[in-house]
């Protein structure tokens, strides 16, 4: 569920409609069925927003610490 939340995150899905596409998502997929027991709570929903900054900010060190040389600009005159 988390994996699914965050997937829906990343491309800048509203907390709000993450549970309801969710739903809609285990009846395509199992139409027959009733398998959804409960929906994600925007409040998960909220926390896994922190997961994902976590995310971001560690596969941006990774690329940076892949590169060979590393350019910065400081705009505010900082050096």
């Amino acid at each position: 569920m988390t994996r699914l939340v965050l997937e829906m995150l990343s491309h800048r899905m509203s907390p709000s409609f993450i549970g309801p596409i969710t739903l809609s998502i285990a009846m395509v997929i199992f139409p027959n069925e009733d398998i959804v027991l409960a929906l994600p709570s925007i409040s998960f929903v909220r926390e896994c927003q922190s997961v994902m900054a976590y995310l971001t900010k560690m596969l941006t060190a990774y690329q940076l610490a892949k590169v060979d040389i590393y350019l910065e600009h400081h705009s505010d005159g900082t050096s």
